[in-house]
């Protein structure tokens, strides 16, 4: 029987990928200021190939985890696969990440993620949402469609880790995070 657990990834968001039409000018998910309508997102769980993800936002309304080469720490965690929602801006990017137990490396993956203006995926990412226009500065701006991406790590076998080391890349973001057992 497969288990699936979303982390929880609240006190490490630190970027605001995600506005309302009244706030647009404050998204920071691309150079350009742009960000991915709240309206549009799903209200509940997100699921993808059955497998549950949950957008969250903290008390600065930050919605994402910003690569920016820190490492975030949870209870002792044991998974054969983990999953990720994120999209890179700016490019389409794929970097290296590291699970450790204790301080001490068990595995290295690769995180990739398409552009989320990107119409078609760049690497092995999958579409999870599809967004009709994108918020700018100034405003709605109906004239492109957005996408948070899908992809996944799998580990040769169950493995335990309690920290995640992420690339110094402000390009790619993270919305969500779930483990499989």
């Amino acid at each position: 029987m497969t288990i699936f657990f979303p982390l929880q990834i609240l006190d490490f968001l630190n970027n605001k990928g995600i506005t309302k039409i009244e706030e647009c000018d404050k998204g920071f998910i691309s150079n350009g200021r742009s960000s991915l309508p709240f309206e549009l997102l799903p209200k509940n769980t997100i699921k993808h190939k059955n497998i549950p993800f949950y957008i969250q936002f903290n008390k600065d309304n930050f919605d994402n985890i910003e690569l920016n080469g820190q490492s975030i720490k949870f209870p002792n965690v044991s998974a054969k696969k983990i999953h990720f929602l994120g999209v890179s801006s700016n490019g389409s990017f794929r970097e290296k990440i590291k699970f450790k137990l204790k301080g001490e490396i068990q595995s290295e993956g690769y995180l990739s993620f398409s552009d989320f203006l990107n119409e078609e995926p760049a690497f092995n990412d999958e579409k999870v949402l599809v967004f009709n226009y994108i918020h700018t500065l100034s405003g709605v701006y109906k004239s492109i469609k957005a996408n948070i991406w899908y992809n996944s790590t799998n580990f040769e076998e169950v493995m335990q880790f309690d920290e995640i080391v992420f690339p110094d890349n402000l390009s790619m973001h993270i919305f969500s995070i779930t483990t499989e057992l």
